[in-house]
């Protein structure tokens, strides 16, 4: 009877950490997925968005584990979501729906079920400090960097209409760029400050988070007579020492000089380029296009009514086409490939497991014994073995005896499933 019980599957939740969180600091949060038997096919976590916080996405490759509890073995799947709060307050993480599939054991196909997480909630509060320097929002890190760089530094021989670019980089660690309060760019009067794109980068090794933020702007002097740009000014609270920083990026006062070769199209240039988009789009179109506009939007609806199940039908296709392709065995071991090269030991173990479940040849679980048991080569059971010790195999041969066992195996039993138990009822 407990052989024809249908599989079972569970979910849960929790935040690390779940108190204490400093505005700005990374908020984890974990969610496990558990199966009596094993997963047919890999859990599928969804994306979730947090009102106030910046949230990445789980990372790629989840970590396998296996626990006793509620009469059996289980064996899970967790992944981490990482919530970085932008301000102090309330903040309600949303419950967390995973489709998963349990692999039934008598080799029917079993139904994928939907196990959502409760909604979780945490307090993210600003440190003393920054309240008392009157901050409504902070941003939070193992470090920061900033530097600057002018476009030219002679302020003096400053004339009416030149230009100054204003070039500041922020490097963070333990944070991500998104973080980085964005700067606000001032000027005075008769001084025009035009900011450019921020650019922003983030770089995520072994679950440690850095990024990097530059922000530009220039000020074009559109008045002569004395200028002062104010500096910028920024605060950051150290998680290590927690300690409130505060850096000043210093402005610079000048008098601007007379400029008797000026063109005075130079200044009205600039600001023809603040104008409203809408009003150069006003002055551009006269009422035929309008109308014609109008007739080929009708065109458009009235044709996509009859268009659209079709057009629907084939990008579900195309979809359901491309995460066959992406779940597929043979790109799990191309990555498992490339994180060998790689020369990470850590993450070259990750990989292989990964790849050994979506292959799906061992059951109830994939081990990495049972694939150098039926490899049959005893070097490449001896460096599989050294892989989950601390002392790590040499990662360049293991990756080529591997590649040599699928190929042999997959030629011999292509896609056949290999218990590694013997029957319970022999």
């Amino acid at each position: 009877m407990a052989q024809d019980a249908p599989p079972k599957a569970k979910v849960r939740a929790k935040l690390q950490p779940e108190s204490g969180i400093i505005a700005g600091q990374p908020v984890y949060l974990v969610v496990d997925v558990l199966s009596n038997t094993w997963f047919a096919s890999a859990p599928d976590f969804p994306e979730i968005s947090v009102p106030g916080a910046v949230v990445l996405p789980p990372e790629e490759m989840g970590t396998n584990f296996s626990e006793q509890g509620e009469g059996g073995n289980w064996a899970g799947q967790e992944k981490r979501y990482v919530i970085f709060p932008m301000t102090a307050g309330e903040f309600e993480v949303p419950a967390v729906a995973v489709s998963a599939q349990p692999a039934d054991p008598s080799g029917k196909t079993s139904p994928a079920v939907v196990l959502t997480t409760p909604p979780l909630r945490f307090t993210a509060e600003l440190p003393q400090q920054a309240r008392e320097a009157g901050l409504r929002s902070i941003l939070s890190a193992q470090s920061l960097s900033v530097t600057e760089k002018w476009s030219r530094q002679d302020w003096k021989s400053l004339k009416l209409g030149d230009a100054v670019d204003r070039h500041i980089v922020f490097e963070v660690t333990g944070s991500i760029a998104m973080a980085i309060p964005p700067v606000s760019f001032e000027g005075p009067e008769g001084v025009s400050v035009y900011p450019g794109q921020p650019e922003v980068a983030d770089h995520v090794e072994r679950g440690s988070y850095s990024g990097k933020r530059t922000e530009t702007a220039s000020y074009v002097f559109g008045r002569e007579g004395p200028v002062s740009i104010p500096p910028i000014t920024v605060y950051w609270w150290d998680l290590n020492a927690h300690t409130l920083h505060k850096v000043v990026l210093p402005g610079f006062e000048t008098t601007i000089l007379p400029n008797p070769d000026l063109d005075p199209s130079q200044l009205r240039k600039f600001a023809e380029q603040q104008a409203p988009a809408a009003e150069t789009a006003k002055r551009s179109i006269d009422p035929k296009q309008i109308a014609y506009i109008v007739i080929l939007l009708l065109v458009l609806a009235v044709s996509w009514r009859f268009l659209r199940p079709y057009v629907q039908a084939i990008v579900a296709r195309r979809k359901a086409t491309e995460a066959r392709r992406a779940d597929a065995e043979a790109v799990w071991f191309s990555k498992f490939e490339s994180a060998a090269q790689g020369g990470d030991a850590a993450k070259t173990r990750a990989a292989i497991y990964a790849w050994l479940d979506r292959w799906g040849r061992y059951k109830p679980a994939a081990t990495l014994l049972a694939f150098g048991e039926e490899a049959g080569d005893p070097q490449l059971r001896e460096e599989l073995a050294s892989l989950q010790s601390s002392k790590p195999p040499a990662l360049a041969d293991l990756r080529f005896r591997a590649i040599a066992a699928r190929k042999t195996l997959m030629a011999g039993r292509d896609g056949a499933s290999r218990p590694v138990l013997p029957p319970l009822n022999p």
